[in-house]
């Protein structure tokens, strides 16, 4: 095992005065680098080509002779297969029953027309990624029929219009989807709307004048709205109807007839923009058993979010999943560094192989039988910016004393851990899954390949995917 100079940082508990106080502790240790996100990364076994234009065939799926029709080029692929459809408009209700990728040639220039029928687009297996298309034009006999109707989980929505349709995109009984980077416009019913759908991510979306919500959150939990812009919608910019412990942060939530509602549960508002400068918290009204209630957005901006579209990453350990944004309009050389590695599989089984209880977990490095690895693309400089602070959840690059000798190897920090600021390159955080963090942070550890804090039962990264790269 090779051994180097590192810089460790240990926390110790004293006793001064009569008052408990933290002292961090920064020493030069040997051992292994340590502190001081479906864009997912499958590997896409073919691509299948369609083209509207290729009337008289023949049809085969090459460049040379491409599908006519996108659902002859699904029904064509296997499972992790690419189809990728080249400008035009395709008048159909495509139905989406393998994990594949559906990949427009332009988000303005790719239209899948459902010609007022039923659904336009129906995703009903798991792990599809949609991108770069307009969705139009569904029928509205039905109040459940959506532009883009997904029935199943862990599917990545990015990159499309969704225009005149009943309901935009509809999730039912959908969970751990990623819906972001879309504009959302003119729909009959809603923008959005999740059903018994639970764990998804919500970002980065263009929400607006649909006839009655921006997005309407039904028996739907633990999902994460976050960064959209929800303005001129003729009811309501969001309605949550017996919904509870969804998180609505840093939001732009402007111009609706009525803002936000709530009925019959509680959640989390903070740092959302509603309509003009706040300097008193905002009060957003409901109903809890028909009785008038408010919940409070006790941090509301003073000015508009910025709204930009990151990546995330999916961090699937044998404790759970955590969800991470990735602050690549931030941090754009240590996300994309963190993203090749992801995307190759790197991650994949290898463990957390530094634990400290309300401190870090730190992995990237190591197998559970203390064998390392190394990354193909050697270091990366440090990185820093003011507003990426190393907060509860923060995810962040290990490194040697060296600054720039960060590879492969991050930690996540259980509680907020500020004196690493400006030191270290922390380059996202936690959305969803905090509770996973807290249950690995404080697993039992001991002294395993020479190395201190390593759990008795490992902690095992079983894939690492990113999405909206």
């Amino acid at each position: 095992m090779s051994h180097y100079i590192i810089m460790g940082i240990c926390k110790m508990s004293l006793r001064l005065g009569g008052k408990g106080c933290i002292i961090a502790v920064i020493l030069l240790l040997a051992g292994a680098s340590i502190v001081p996100d479906l864009g997912a990364n499958r590997t896409f076994n073919n691509t299948i080509y369609v083209d509207d234009d290729n009337i008289g065939g023949p049809w085969d799926g090459t460049t040379e002779n491409p599908y006519q029709r996108i659902q002859d080029g699904i029904d064509a692929a296997s499972d992790d297969d690419t189809i990728y459809v080249y400008s035009g408009i395709y008048y159909e209700n495509v139905v989406v029953a393998k994990s594949i990728e559906l990949i427009g040639e332009g988000r303005d220039t790719t239209i899948v027309d459902g010609n007022e029928t039923t659904f336009v687009i129906k995703i009903d297996a798991d792990s599809v990624t949609l991108c770069n298309f307009t969705v139009q034009n569904s029928g509205i006999e039905s109040s459940a029929v959506g532009g883009i109707m997904i029935e199943s989980n862990c599917n990545s929505i990015t990159s499309n219009n969704v225009y005149d349709n009943c309901i935009g995109i509809h999730l039912i009984h959908s969970n751990n989807n990623i819906i972001c980077g879309n504009e959302i416009s003119f729909n009959f019913i809603s923008g959005i709307r999740l059903l018994n759908s639970n764990n998804n991510i919500i970002s980065g979306n263009d929400v607006k004048n649909n006839e009655y919500a921006g997005i309407n959150l039904t028996d739907s939990s633990g999902n994460y709205v976050s960064g959209n812009i929800i303005s001129d919608n003729n009811e309501y910019g969001i309605y949550v109807g017996n919904s509870p412990d969804n998180k609505i942060v840093q939001n732009n939530i402007i111009m609706n007839k009525r803002n936000a509602y709530f009925k019959d549960c509680d959640n989390t508002w903070d740092g959302n923009y509603w309509n003009r400068f706040r300097l008193l918290p905002y009060l957003i009204l409901g109903k809890i058993n028909s009785k008038l209630r408010m919940e409070v957005d006790w941090h509301p901006s003073k000015i508009p979010n910025e709204i930009v579209s990151n990546p995330f990453a999916i961090i699937e350990t044998n404790m759970g999943t955590m969800k991470l944004e990735l602050y690549k309009d931030k941090m754009p050389i240590t996300v994309e560094n963190f993203i090749k590695l992801a995307n190759d599989g790197f991650y994949d089984d290898l463990v957390f192989h530094r634990v400290i209880d309300d401190f870090v977990i730190q992995g990237g490095g190591y197998y559970a039988n203390g064998t390392h690895k190394t990354s193909p693309y050697g270091s990366i400089e440090l990185e820093i910016h003011p507003s990426v602070r190393h907060v509860d959840g923060a995810i962040s690059m290990a490194r040697t004393s060296d600054p720039n000798s960060a590879t492969s190897q991050f930690f996540i920090c259980d509680g907020k851990q500020s004196f690493l600021d400006d030191n270290y390159a922390a380059f996202g955080k936690i959305i969803v899954g905090i509770d996973v963090l807290r249950n690995a942070a404080s697993v039992e550890t001991t002294i395993k390949y020479r190395m201190q804090d390593w759990p008795v039962d490992d902690v095992i990264i079983e894939s690492v995917t990113t999405l909206n790269q």
